[in-house]
């Protein structure tokens, strides 16, 4: 039911896993680079007097003029990116839908929340709804039953069960998703000033789901490329990270008991 499609090859996922780590500097330098520049435009022009006021001006304003144009050029290529990751995240759903329509028929929401809900937690189909309308109900369920709030990702006793592995990528493909669509049909919004619209990429850049994008980016080609590597390469970088933290803190005496 799909599940070969994670036996890669540990070149391949090394690959990836390597690259991910360039990709998150390169998001931290983004990141960075759009803080920096508002804070040296919001900076008052130093005063002079006659022909150096003059000339300090006009390179003044052609600095500004630059510094504006590479500005909109990146958040341009955020907005971009955020909305190639929306269609492979799209395209990532459907095949696990597909997969699970083909084991379980139509039913296959109910099926999932039979498997991992308790029996008096699944929502029941209301006087008068449609089935269609009850599997849309149940989605929410079935996501926010998955998924670690927190940190956007599956719970552990689902995505490392071999028998719910599978539910878990999806309730976590969709609940990225649903965070991408939000940021997009925000950032799309012609109410917004530009002011508005780099704080709502900055918010973007500088979250789980952005820096994801900016990883996937280099890595998820368009002919529709299995995304289980990239995901084991991102687990991977995050397990480091976190460990580095640990060690961090326990080196300074943070977090232990006394």
């Amino acid at each position: 039911m799909g599940e070969g499609k994670h036996n890669g090859s540990d070149t391949r996922l090394t690959d990836a896993f390597s690259a991910s780590v360039g990709d998150s500097a390169a998001h931290e330098r983004l990141s960075l680079m759009l803080n920096q520049s508002l804070d040296t435009e919001s900076k008052a022009p130093i005063q002079l007097s006659g022909s150096q006021q003059t000339a300090r001006d006009g390179k003044y304003s052609e600095t500004q003029k630059q510094r504006r144009a590479e500005r909109t050029r990146m958040t341009l290529d955020i907005l971009a990116q955020a909305e190639r990751l929306s269609q492979r995240l799209a395209d990532q759903i459907a095949d696990l839908e597909q997969n699970f329509a083909a084991q379980y028929g139509d039913a296959w929401r109910e099926e999932i929340a039979n498997r991992i809900m308790e029996p008096d937690t699944i929502p029941q189909r209301r006087a008068g709804e449609s089935i269609e309308e009850y599997r849309e109900r149940l989605e929410p369920a079935l996501i926010a039953t998955m998924i670690d709030p927190a940190t956007g990702r599956a719970r552990s006793k689902y995505i490392n069960d071999p028998e719910t592995r599978r539910y878990a990528e999806w309730a976590e493909a969709q609940y990225q998703k649903r965070e991408v669509d939000a940021y997009i049909e925000r950032r799309n919004d012609p109410a917004l000033s530009d002011a508005e619209r780099e704080a709502l990429d900055r918010e973007f850049a500088d979250s789980r789901t952005g820096s994801e994008a900016m990883i996937a980016e280099d890595h998820v080609d368009a002919s529709g490329q299995d995304t289980q590597y990239l995901r084991e390469a991102i687990d991977q970088e995050r397990d480091q990270q976190a460990s580095t933290a640990s060690a961090e803190a326990t080196a300074f005496g943070i977090g232990t008991s006394s």
